[in-house]
């Protein structure tokens, strides 16, 4: 059984030159191995208002931590 820990949706207006707001939203999902020994971060970053579409600007990332 893994614990699942889910922390809020982060909006970040970033202001561009032209006096434009991009919006950024970072996600972040903190599970924890059902031991304890094991911490998984994955992190997703989305660009909602870029006009790419599904096309993700930055790859998300995921790092794990093991306590021995």
């Amino acid at each position: 059984m893994v614990s699942q820990q889910t922390n809020p949706v982060w909006t970040l207006p970033v202001r561009k030159a032209g006096s434009t707001v991009e919006v950024v939203k970072t996600k972040e999902r903190w599970p924890f191995s059902s031991d304890g020994k094991t911490l998984t971060i994955k992190n997703d970053v989305e660009f909602p208002n870029s006009g790419l579409g599904s096309f993700q600007v930055i790859e998300p990332s995921t790092e794990v931590y093991q306590r021995k």
